[in-house]
């Protein structure tokens, strides 16, 4: 390699050493955020069930009242309330929902026991460590500022991935020969920088899917992805040549 090409490569890795550092700066608090909210959305049956387990798990009988007279029991009880959905139990040991609207516009989930028709208790839908959990996924408590943050941080995250696979990336025979090796006897720095650039490395591929599926769900990005599917004319789905 010549000297010209020596300092071109060197200062590619300066640029791509510094945009893989500012972005880490900015991405890491957002990813710690995401991940701490995610992980409690994901657990969300458990942390219910540590909450609620007294009025959603029931002994398994035999026969069941019919769907119909569960619904006649929550509309006796909750008389102006808008019935808005209806989940089926989990397994044979847990309570129906119904998910209901009150007049003051606050959401319900009226727990049944669909063995013997009686209503279990309520679960406020809003005021829910899963409820909070998700605001703060999706806006960070907010709003859209919260969301266009997080996209930025989203995006960055993409960027950090590209720079840190670059500056991973072997230039030579000798870096080649070390590629996906931890050297354990070179100091505690050359450990940490083998550890961080190798695990990084085989979890980029997973972490890019992971952070472009998010983005689906984005203000800005998210709109563009669907764009495609919501511009097919109607016609393409529902008014079609029937055989």
């Amino acid at each position: 390699m010549s000297k010209m090409q020596t300092i071109d490569t060197q200062y590619k890795h300066k640029i791509a050493w510094r945009w893989h550092f500012y972005a880490g700066l900015y991405v890491i608090p957002f990813l710690l955020t995401l991940s701490l909210s995610g992980l409690v959305m994901l657990y969300d049956d458990v942390i219910e069930n540590i909450q609620h387990g007294e009025i959603l798990n029931i002994e398994a009988q035999n026969s069941k009242v019919a769907l119909s007279q569960q619904l006649e029991t929550v509309q006796t009880i909750y008389p102006k309330a808008i019935i808005k959905q209806y989940i089926t139990p989990e397994s044979s040991q847990r309570a129906g929902r119904f998910a209901i609207q009150t007049t003051t516009g606050q959401g319900l989930f009226i727990t049944v026991n669909p063995y013997s028709g009686e209503i279990l208790g309520e679960i406020d839908r809003d005021d829910n460590i899963n409820t909070l959990a998700n605001d703060i996924h999706g806006t960070l408590l907010i709003g859209d500022t919260g969301d266009r943050l997080i996209e930025i941080a989203a995006s960055l995250l993409i960027i950090l991935i590209v720079s840190g696979v670059y500056l991973w990336w072997p230039t030579d025979a000798a870096s080649k020969a070390g590629m996906l090796k931890v050297r354990f006897n070179k100091g505690k720095r050359i450990l940490w920088r083998d550890l961080h650039a190798n695990i990084g490395l085989l979890t980029s591929v997973i972490l890019m899917l992971f952070v472009v599926s998010g983005l689906t769900w984005s203000g800005v990005w998210g709109s563009k992805f669907v764009q495609a599917w919501n511009s097919f004319p109607a016609e393409k789905w529902d008014n079609v040549p029937l055989s």
